[in-house]
């Protein structure tokens, strides 16, 4: 977690895992931690990542893990949000 705001409303998370390691859902596991410990501990409100049009993989991640598609920018970098369910 990272770029959290200074009223905590919003942070962003990000996430790099060696290939080795991917598909093995640990990143799944680690993701869906911060996710709580974001919502839980640091109270924010909205979670974003980036991540590019190409990487299928860590947008399904985050699509799994109920963050929804918000924009793609000319360079190719797609946001995705999560907001805490009240």
């Amino acid at each position: 977690m990272f770029n959290l705001s200074d009223d905590h409303q919003k942070a962003e998370l990000g996430y790099e895992l060696l290939p080795e390691f991917q598909g093995k859902g640990f990143m799944q596991e680690a993701v869906g931690a911060m996710i709580d410990f974001a919502f839980r501990r640091l109270n924010v409100s909205t979670i974003q990542a980036y991540t590019h049009v190409e990487n299928q993989a860590s947008s399904q991640l985050l699509e799994k893990l109920n963050f929804e598609e918000c924009d793609v920018d000319e360079e190719g970098m797609v946001l995705f949000s999560l907001m805490r369910n009240e």
